[in-house]
């Protein structure tokens, strides 16, 4: 009986290292200020409000709050792995300036 306990034990443990990693995203605030996005880990989230100027390459989603000037300055984001938006606004209020090659 406690071989058949610690052998089902075993098989538990080894199937557990099979499961995926879970990484949860941090969320970022950023107001009024310039920040290198490529300085945040994929899958983070950027929060915007006032006058903000993001730059770099990183696969974060950005989320601007009502009111929001928003500079992308040759920003390069891409989340079709995980079929995700990358930019949005909420609220009313906000502006867009692209500045550079943005993707």
């Amino acid at each position: 009986m406690k071989k058949k306990l610690l052998s089902g034990f075993l098989v538990f443990i080894l199937l557990l290292a099979f499961l995926p990693a879970f990484v949860t995203a941090a969320t970022i605030p950023i107001v009024n200020t310039n920040y290198d996005i490529s300085a945040a880990n994929d899958g983070d989230i950027i929060q915007c409000s006032g006058t903000v100027t993001l730059t770099g390459s990183k696969n974060v989603m950005i989320e601007c709050s009502p009111g929001t000037h928003l500079t992308l300055d040759s920003v390069s984001i891409d989340l079709t792995s995980i079929n995700a938006c990358a930019l949005s606004f909420s609220g009313s209020g906000n502006e867009l300036t692209l500045t550079g090659i943005n993707t």
